[in-house]
């Protein structure tokens, strides 16, 4: 018998996830962005800030505005807590509007977000009418399906490849659309946002034993210049809204 949720306003989203919302894994990447955005985002929206560990770098590393937007109250009062200027309540991400400026952010965020949507398409619409002529949109979904993912699945018919909600019931689990690289490319590229720079090979699965072995980064290059879906455990673009 597994134990009781702790309480949270949503069943399927608890408020313990929020709390193990952590790591730095992000950095590589917030890093290779900054150059691209240079000077520096002004004004950043973090769209399903949680409870702000991530958003929080652009404050500390570029002096932005931070603004979190988030469908639960608990998540918000943690992102005010590590620095976000302004919080905004949105009860739902594919059909409540942002309760943000139109035309306002240099830079949008949504990381780990259009995966729990039902209409994805829609936030990512709203998103691109937050941000100024020519902002971007840093965006990721994780890949419950690469290689390993696929092989777990035939062998234990666990949809929670690799371990996102420990606890959480096949009825509650919290991810509803599932990508591919091409369909999230082919999503983005239909709301609107043309892909500047992938990220995808930041985010190699990592092969017990094997991935610190020499050659093991070329000989996973290699596989994901045909085969992304099978070895990107993430699919992580910097966009441009409008286009190049």
């Amino acid at each position: 018998m597994k134990p009781a949720a702790p309480p949270g306003e949503f069943g399927a989203f608890r408020n313990e996830y929020i709390d193990a919302i952590a790591g730095d894994y992000m950095r590589p990447v917030y890093d290779d962005a900054l150059t691209l955005l240079r000077p520096g985002p002004r004004e950043v929206l973090d769209v399903g800030c949680g409870n702000g560990v991530f958003g929080r770098y652009f404050k500390d590393a570029a002096g932005a505005r931070l603004t979190g937007v988030d469908a639960s109250a608990y998540a918000l009062e943690r992102a005010r807590a590590a620095g976000y200027d302004a919080t905004v309540s949105c009860p739902d991400f594919s059909s409540a509007p942002l309760g943000v400026p139109e035309g306002a952010y240099d830079l949008a965020l949504c990381k780990d977000v259009l995966e729990h949507l039902l209409d994805p398409a829609a936030l990512l619409g709203r998103i691109r009418s937050s941000l100024k002529p020519g902002g971007r949109l840093l965006c990721l979904v994780p890949n419950h399906f690469t290689l390993f993912g696929r092989l777990k699945f035939l062998f234990t018919g666990d949809m929670d490849t690799y371990g996102f909600f420990p606890g959480a019931e096949e009825w509650e689990f919290p991810h509803v659309r599932f990508f591919t690289k091409p369909g999230f490319l082919k999503l983005l590229a239909r709301s609107g946002f043309a892909l500047e720079r992938d990220y995808g090979t930041f985010f190699f699965h990592r092969v017990p034993l094997a991935w610190r072995a020499p050659g093991y980064g070329a000989l996973m290059r290699a596989a994901d210049s045909r085969w992304p879906t099978a070895v990107e455990t993430a699919f992580v673009g910097l966009f441009r809204a409008g286009g190049a």
